[in-house]
């Protein structure tokens, strides 16, 4: 089972650009560089939450939660967090890659506000 088909439209674009400061369009998922903190997430359904904690904590420590990790197991499946761990490393160089030489965003790009 694909991580595509188990999270609600974008979630998982959404989680690791947020985490990165970027900001994606619904066109494209180029992130660029765009926010100063990650936005409150407490008004997230609990499943939403538990994707952006996970990318969270992989990206900052390398690392997850035990009981994140088992939520999203038990939510996803192997497969599905294969796909988002390797997924937030791609966004992960991409940001890098982009914040490194100041692209900026589109002038239409969607606001990720905080």
């Amino acid at each position: 089972m694909s991580l595509r088909n188990c999270l609600p439209s974008n979630s998982t674009r959404r989680a690791a650009s947020r985490l990165r400061r970027c900001a994606v369009s619904n066109d494209s998922p180029i992130p660029v560089t765009l926010t100063t903190r990650p936005p409150a997430v407490t008004s997230l359904p609990a499943a939403e939450r538990d994707v952006i904690d996970y990318v969270r904590q992989l990206a900052r420590t390398n690392q997850v939660a035990q009981p994140v990790f088992d939520r999203m197991r038990t939510q996803h499946g192997v497969t599905g967090l294969v796909e988002l761990t390797c997924l937030t490393g791609h966004y992960g160089i991409v940001s890098a890659i982009l914040n490194a030489f100041e692209v900026a965003p589109a002038p239409d790009a969607e606001r990720l506000d905080p």
